[in-house]
């Protein structure tokens, strides 16, 4: 049995699979959604591969679905893990040999405006944290107000060495990669994911979501998970 392997973009943590995972579980499907180093200061992208494939513990016939952060160690992960594919949900894009934050400020597109203006909180050791308000705005703005204000209390701080890190691929793993985007995303511009999934060859689907649809509507994300992978080879 295929299992989905969840990571969690910035500032999240296992708990936002817990939805999706039921879904999954409905039908028919395993999936493991993993905690990501985000309290390490000096966690980069190496790091988090090491702590994905520690959780994986040696399955076999496994999917990485990586959302937004969590995009930029999908292909160090799958390559890894030798996974039978990758699905990029509002996911970031690496570019071997090069750092995200080297992207960013190249192409100014792949962020939106109303998240570059948004109000962050930054501590002493490098992190942010996202002030309530601005998660519920940002993040949440189609879940049900208990399921986005639930979230934005589960929000921890994020440090950001995997953002400075360059890629340590050379090239993307030769893995069937899918994308899924989303139409309403206020964190993510559109461009980003159609460029990102071109470098890909990767096909791109959309969902009429904001930035969290394992959160805002996890039975179409669930649908939208098995209908993209049910074209990966077996």
């Amino acid at each position: 049995m295929t299992t989905f392997v969840l990571l969690h973009g910035a500032w999240h943590g296992a708990w936002c699979w817990a939805d999706l995972q039921d879904e999954l579980t409905a039908r028919g499907v395993d999936s493991l959604a993993i905690d990501l180093p985000a309290d390490e200061p000096d966690a980069g992208i190496r790091r988090y591969a090491d702590v994905v494939e520690q959780g994986v513990d040696g399955r076999k016939d496994v999917v990485v679905v990586a959302h937004s952060l969590a995009g930029l160690v999908a292909p160090v992960a799958g390559e890894r893990l030798g996974a039978r594919g990758i699905v990029m949900l509002a996911a970031l894009w690496p570019t071997p040999g090069r750092s995200a934050r080297e992207q960013a400020r190249d192409l100014p597109g792949i962020y939106t405006d109303r998240y570059r203006q948004a109000p962050r909180i930054r501590y002493d050791d490098g992190s942010t944290a996202m002030p309530p308000e601005v998660a519920v705005d940002l993040l949440y703005q189609d879940c049900a107000p208990t399921v986005a204000s639930a979230a934005s209390d589960w929000l921890r701080p994020q440090h950001w060495r995997i953002w400075s890190e360059a890629c340590p691929l050379v090239e993307w793993p030769g893995l069937p990669t899918a994308a899924v985007g989303c139409r309403h995303d206020r964190m993510l511009e559109a461009e980003g994911m159609v460029r990102g999934s071109a470098r890909a060859a990767a096909p791109l689907s959309w969902l009429p979501s904001g930035h969290s649809p394992m959160l805002s509507m996890p039975a179409a994300l669930a649908d939208e998970l098995m209908r993209v992978t049910g074209e990966f080879p077996a």
